[in-house]
Protein backbone atom coordinates (compact mmCIF):
# COMPACT_ATOMS: atom_id res chain seq x y z
CA UNK A 1 0.00 0.00 0.00
CA UNK A 2 2.85 2.37 0.83
CA UNK A 3 4.43 1.78 -2.59
CA UNK A 4 1.12 2.59 -4.29
CA UNK A 5 0.70 5.89 -2.41
CA UNK A 6 4.31 6.86 -3.14
CA UNK A 7 3.77 6.07 -6.82
CA UNK A 8 0.60 8.19 -6.88
CA UNK A 9 2.43 11.14 -5.33
CA UNK A 10 5.28 10.86 -7.85
CA UNK A 11 2.84 10.64 -10.78
CA UNK A 12 0.85 13.63 -9.51
CA UNK A 13 4.01 15.73 -9.24
CA UNK A 14 5.15 14.58 -12.68
CA UNK A 15 1.89 15.51 -14.39
CA UNK A 16 1.72 18.84 -12.56
CA UNK A 17 5.20 19.71 -13.85
CA UNK A 18 4.16 18.83 -17.41
CA UNK A 19 1.47 21.49 -17.56
CA UNK A 20 1.81 23.78 -20.52
CA UNK A 21 2.25 27.52 -20.23
CA UNK A 22 -0.97 27.82 -22.23
CA UNK A 23 -3.19 25.53 -20.16
CA UNK A 24 -4.85 28.45 -18.35
CA UNK A 25 -5.51 32.04 -19.40
CA UNK A 26 -3.40 33.38 -16.53
CA UNK A 27 -0.39 31.16 -17.30
CA UNK A 28 -0.59 32.02 -21.02
CA UNK A 29 -0.65 35.75 -20.29
CA UNK A 30 2.26 35.48 -17.85
CA UNK A 31 4.23 33.55 -20.49
CA UNK A 32 3.42 36.21 -23.11
CA UNK A 33 4.65 39.01 -20.84
CA UNK A 34 7.78 37.07 -19.90
CA UNK A 35 8.64 36.52 -23.58
CA UNK A 36 8.07 40.19 -24.44
CA UNK A 37 10.19 41.32 -21.49
CA UNK A 38 12.98 38.93 -22.52
CA UNK A 39 12.89 40.17 -26.12
CA UNK A 40 11.70 36.78 -27.39
CA UNK A 41 9.33 38.25 -29.96
CA UNK A 42 8.84 35.01 -31.90
CA UNK A 43 7.74 33.16 -28.77
CA UNK A 44 5.49 36.07 -27.74
CA UNK A 45 3.98 36.20 -31.26
CA UNK A 46 2.96 32.54 -30.96
CA UNK A 47 0.94 33.42 -27.84
CA UNK A 48 -1.18 35.96 -29.74
CA UNK A 49 -4.50 34.92 -31.25
CA UNK A 50 -4.60 34.39 -35.01
CA UNK A 51 -6.87 37.40 -35.41
CA UNK A 52 -4.43 39.57 -33.41
CA UNK A 53 -1.54 38.34 -35.57
CA UNK A 54 -3.51 39.05 -38.76
CA UNK A 55 -4.53 42.54 -37.65
CA UNK A 56 -1.03 43.49 -36.45
CA UNK A 57 0.42 42.18 -39.72
CA UNK A 58 -2.05 44.28 -41.72
CA UNK A 59 -1.38 47.46 -39.71
CA UNK A 60 2.41 47.09 -39.84
CA UNK A 61 2.31 46.34 -43.58
CA UNK A 62 0.24 49.50 -44.21
CA UNK A 63 2.65 51.60 -42.11
CA UNK A 64 5.62 50.11 -43.93
CA UNK A 65 4.15 50.97 -47.33
CA UNK A 66 3.17 54.49 -46.18
CA UNK A 67 6.69 55.09 -44.83
CA UNK A 68 8.36 53.93 -48.03
CA UNK A 69 9.99 51.07 -46.16
CA UNK A 70 11.39 53.17 -43.30
CA UNK A 71 9.20 51.12 -40.98
CA UNK A 72 10.11 47.48 -41.66
CA UNK A 73 7.34 45.15 -42.78
CA UNK A 74 8.02 42.85 -39.84
CA UNK A 75 5.02 42.77 -37.51
CA UNK A 76 6.74 40.65 -34.87
CA UNK A 77 9.61 43.10 -34.42
CA UNK A 78 7.62 46.31 -34.93
CA UNK A 79 4.64 45.34 -32.77
CA UNK A 80 6.45 43.49 -29.99
CA UNK A 81 10.10 44.43 -30.26
CA UNK A 82 9.81 47.88 -28.68
CA UNK A 83 7.24 47.03 -26.04
CA UNK A 84 8.57 47.83 -22.62
CA UNK A 85 6.69 46.20 -19.79
CA UNK A 86 8.75 47.63 -16.95
CA UNK A 87 6.08 47.41 -14.31
CA UNK A 88 5.72 44.06 -12.60
CA UNK A 89 2.42 42.22 -12.53
CA UNK A 90 1.11 42.38 -8.99
CA UNK A 91 -1.99 40.26 -9.47
CA UNK A 92 -4.04 38.56 -12.14
CA UNK A 93 -7.64 37.61 -11.49
CA UNK A 94 -10.10 35.97 -13.84
CA UNK A 95 -13.06 38.30 -14.22
CA UNK A 96 -14.97 35.89 -16.46
CA UNK A 97 -14.29 32.66 -18.27
CA UNK A 98 -16.11 30.35 -20.64
CA UNK A 99 -14.75 27.33 -22.44
CA UNK A 100 -13.02 29.44 -25.11
CA UNK A 101 -12.92 33.03 -23.81
CA UNK A 102 -11.67 34.73 -20.68
CA UNK A 103 -11.22 38.24 -19.35
CA UNK A 104 -8.33 38.76 -16.98
CA UNK A 105 -7.91 41.74 -14.70
CA UNK A 106 -4.20 42.49 -14.56
CA UNK A 107 -3.09 44.74 -11.71
CA UNK A 108 0.22 46.52 -11.75
CA UNK A 109 0.67 49.18 -9.10
CA UNK A 110 -2.47 51.28 -9.01
CA UNK A 111 -3.62 50.29 -12.51
CA UNK A 112 -5.92 47.41 -13.39
CA UNK A 113 -6.25 46.55 -17.06
CA UNK A 114 -8.65 44.04 -18.61
CA UNK A 115 -6.99 41.54 -20.95
CA UNK A 116 -8.96 39.38 -23.35
CA UNK A 117 -7.91 35.78 -23.90
CA UNK A 118 -9.21 33.20 -26.37
CA UNK A 119 -8.64 29.48 -26.66
CA UNK A 120 -7.42 28.32 -30.07
CA UNK A 121 -6.57 24.70 -30.79
CA UNK A 122 -6.76 23.95 -27.06
CA UNK A 123 -4.30 26.71 -26.07
CA UNK A 124 -4.99 30.08 -24.47
CA UNK A 125 -3.85 33.09 -26.52
CA UNK A 126 -3.76 36.85 -25.90
CA UNK A 127 -6.39 38.71 -27.92
CA UNK A 128 -5.23 42.24 -28.69
CA UNK A 129 -8.15 42.87 -31.04
CA UNK A 130 -11.85 42.19 -30.64
CA UNK A 131 -12.37 38.49 -31.30
CA UNK A 132 -16.13 38.54 -31.87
Amino acid sequence: MRVLSTTLIVLTLFFASCQSATDSPERAFRAFVAHVQAGKVDAAWELLSRRSQDELSRIVHERSVESGGVIPDDPRRVALGDVELARPIDEITIQSQTEDRATLLVRSGDQTIPVQMVREDGKWKVALVDER
